[in-house]
């Protein structure tokens, strides 16, 4: 049966001031809308920072979230 688990890194490390990339895969993930949200710190509310649709950022968003 299919599943709609998604896989991540649990850490992403990267030198200050510069790009990082977080991955996201999954066997089903072609079939569904994806967004990405950021979440600071434990107990905090995510924020959506990337639309699934062509990678756009919500307006308002962080420009350094491409």
């Amino acid at each position: 049966s299919a599943s709609n688990e998604l896989t991540q890194p649990a850490s992403v490390s990267v030198t200050s001031g510069q790009a990082a990339t977080i991955t996201c895969s999954g066997d089903e993930l072609s079939k569904y809308y994806a967004d990405w949200f950021q979440q600071q710190h434990p107990g905090q509310s995510p924020v959506l920072v990337i639309l699934y649709d062509d990678n756009k950022r919500p307006s308002g968003s962080r420009r350094d979230f491409l």
